[in-house]
């Protein structure tokens, strides 16, 4: 069987190595306003040197485009919709012919005020050992003042069979943080994030 787990959210995305933003402690009441969901949860978040409204622009509203910022997917797009919104779904494969990835559905959205939120369901997952009906990302954004934001994400998983689980903890919430350093840098640069330049990518936000 594949362990290796190939699920990374939009939303998605931060996590070990990066450092959380003061003063914001998780508490799973901690004002989400999607639907709550029960599983195995990893939570992660990262203060981002951005706008809030550039963020939420220029990465959440293209649901589809995920792969212009994740070194894991070599390409994403729309199997329903057009841009973010509830029912639109988009594939992410980390194969070119499409083989292995996943397919995620907007599920909840909240798009106005100060902390604008979206949640999303896998739907399908190829060559990935998940249990679909029970795999929830909830990715938010929390405006901190004019230039920084708070990203927050919960990622509730459910495996099958269900000791997996157990193994792909760790890959998934390093797969998260890749995306958020990837998602930095997109933001900071224009450039995709692929698989063959993230290392020079991880270094450079290293050293900054």
């Amino acid at each position: 069987m594949n362990l290796k787990m190939k699920i990374v959210t939009m939303s998605v995305l931060a996590g070990a190595g990066c450092a959380s933003a003061p003063n914001y402690v998780y508490a799973p009441d901690q004002d989400f306003a999607s639907p709550e969901r029960e599983g195995n949860v990893i939570y992660l978040e990262k203060e981002l040197p951005f706008a809030m409204e550039k963020v939420w622009e220029e990465v959440f509203q293209d649901f589809g485009a995920v792969a212009n910022f994740s070194p894991e997917f070599v390409g994403s797009g729309y199997l329903s919709g057009s841009s973010l919104a509830v029912g639109a779904e988009r594939y992410c494969h980390s194969k070119k012919d499409g083989s292995e990835g996943v397919h995620e559905r907007v599920v909840f959205v909240d798009s106005e005020g100060d902390r604008r939120e979206v949640q999303f369901q896998i739907v399908e997952a190829l060559g990935v050992p998940i249990n679909t009906e029970k795999t929830f990302g909830t990715s938010q954004l929390v405006r901190l003042d004019d230039h920084r934001t708070l990203f927050r994400i919960r990622f509730v998983f459910s495996t099958n069979p269900s000791f997996i689980a157990l193994f792909a903890r760790g890959q998934i919430r390093g797969q998260l943080n890749d995306m958020t350093l990837g998602m930095e840098h997109y933001l900071a640069t224009g450039q995709t994030v692929t698989a063959e330049n993230f290392d020079d990518i991880k270094a450079a936000l290293a050293s900054n």
